[in-house]
């Protein structure tokens, strides 16, 4: 029995080192996508998670990038649920990112090429918010490979221009354009978890997550 249990904590926290290093990949490669305004918009960023859910085991019917026009698609994944009906919890994050010039940063750090230093990420978006976006895309990936249902279903949904706004804001947009994908009884948005997660350190979560972060 004793055995039994040192294998199984061995092979949780094997695991747990694996999902956090997926979180930092993905977190790398979204931060060193220029998602401004003037530069590529969400939609690589959206096409990468796509990309990554894909190819771990999410049907390309549960996931969507889609968007007012080219440069700025959102990307729409579902985990399915024991149940279909509501209550349904969609998790929000944001893709873009405000602009960032070159010569407004330290010399040794250029604002789209992802940096850990001293305990510290730097690089646009690594607070606000591809840090959030990047920890819900490895967790989606981790619960579709583990095998976990959730009583109800889960939408992960990572937009465009919220910075902006405009017509081509992400949750607008789909709200007003593809209600049914984001339709939800409940809506968490990563910004205020991490708000909650300072003020109130506690999760009445039922699944692990692969790690925190905050400002």
């Amino acid at each position: 029995m004793a055995f039994a249990c040192l294998a199984y904590a061995q092979t949780s926290a094997e695991a747990a080192q694996q999902y956090q290093q997926l979180a930092r990949d993905i977190f790398q490669e979204l931060v060193e996508i220029k998602s401004t305004e003037s530069g590529v918009g969400s939609t690589p960023a959206a096409e990468s998670v796509a990309r990554r859910l894909i190819s771990a085991g999410f049907p390309t019917s549960d996931v969507h990038v889609i968007g007012s026009n080219e440069r700025k698609k959102n990307l729409v994944a579902r985990l399915h649920g024991k149940r279909a009906s509501s209550p349904i919890l969609l998790l929000l994050a944001h893709l873009d990112v405000v602009e960032a010039r070159r010569e407004d940063w330290s010399p040794d750090l250029d604002p789209f090429k992802f940096v850990e230093r001293d305990g510290y990420f730097y690089g646009r978006g690594t607070q606000d918010i591809k840090d959030g976006a990047a920890i819900l895309t490895a967790n989606f990936i981790r619960w579709k490979q583990e095998g976990w249902v959730p009583e109800h279903d889960l939408i992960l949904a990572l937009t465009a221009d919220e910075e902006i706004g405009g017509d081509a804001n992400g949750v607008k947009w789909l709200l007003e354009n593809h209600r049914e994908l984001i339709d939800a009884g409940a809506a968490h948005t990563w910004w205020r978890w991490q708000r909650q997660r300072r003020n109130q350190p506690r999760c009445n979560c039922k699944r692990p997550t692969v790690a925190t972060m905050g400002h």
